[in-house]
């Protein structure tokens, strides 16, 4: 697991982690925090639910470079999840979710770990393309309202450009090659 080394506002609110791989043409990605979860009132374990980022989530950003699509998937403490595939910037090609997601998540009074596996194909054919593809990795712990937001709850892998958190920029993120 990879420490996330800064928010927003400076050092992380709470420990956290992650880590992101290619295992058996799965792409797999594992959350760990160490503070209590802040848990979305819908998130049922496994179940498709919109609206993650309000509470603690991890967050997985995949773009190809290729035909400038993204995928933003979010996976709750608890193994809820949400994707959506992007044409541009903000901007929604999809709101169907992605096939084969398998999800779990173990809650406990003093942190959480979440893991999401998606097969790779399916993130390829969401991007148009196997290959340039760039990522960036986030967590929310603390919540993520839609107005206020406290910035250290706001955590990126990548260094954000902009005044104002934003981590729908697919140039900000980092290139991703599969092995």
């Amino acid at each position: 697991m990879i420490a996330f080394e800064s928010s927003y506002a400076g050092a992380p609110k709470h420990p956290c982690s992650w880590s992101l791989s290619a295992v058996d043409d799965r792409i797999e990605l594992r959350f760990r925090a160490e503070c209590p979860p802040l848990l979305h009132p819908t998130a049922q374990p496994g179940e498709f639910v919109f609206g993650l980022w309000h509470c603690d989530c991890g967050e997985l950003f995949v773009t190809s470079q290729a035909t400038g699509r993204y995928v933003e998937i979010n996976l709750a403490p608890n193994g809820a999840w949400w994707s959506r595939v992007f044409l541009a910037p903000r901007r929604v090609l999809s709101d169907e979710p992605l096939a084969d997601v398998i999800t779990t998540g173990h809650l406990t009074a003093e942190g959480w770990e979440a893991t999401l596996s998606v097969p790779a194909q399916v993130l390829a054919e969401a991007l148009g393309s196997p290959e340039g593809w760039r990522r960036n990795v986030t967590i929310i712990l603390g919540g993520c309202p839609d107005t206020d937001i406290p910035l250290e709850n706001l955590h990126s892998v990548c260094q954000l450009s902009g005044n104002q958190p934003d981590f729908h920029r697919p140039s900000d993120w980092a290139d991703w090659h599969l092995r």
